[in-house]
């Protein structure tokens, strides 16, 4: 998430803050109090966005890719049926924010 490829250049800028975290909850937390930008995921920023709490500034230059989402299960006989309800969930309501993009 560290390359951002925008639609105008022929490679991707790579950004390097004074900070850096993989947790998206500290993200959220930093850009919200005003610290920096910082790329998320619809997924997570949509909410925030959608109160008024984050802003969109570079999406009309970022070249938006799909990210892929794989999950990875023991075969039927073994699988617990908490985690294949947890699964399709999750399947379903990511299929439901893709077809929204």
């Amino acid at each position: 998430m560290n390359l951002w490829e925008m639609q105008d250049a022929k490679s991707g800028l790579q950004v390097k803050g004074q900070t850096l975290t993989q947790n998206s909850a500290v993200l959220l937390s930093m850009v919200g109090s005003g610290v920096g930008i910082a790329r998320l995921l619809d997924i997570v920023a949509a909410p925030f966005v959608k109160t008024g709490k984050l802003v969109p500034l570079l999406r009309p230059h970022i070249d938006v890719q799909e990210i892929p989402v794989y999950a990875v299960m023991l075969p039927k006989r073994h699988r617990l049926p908490k985690i294949r309800a947890c699964v399709e969930f999750w399947g379903a309501y990511l299929g439901a924010v893709s077809a929204t993009h």
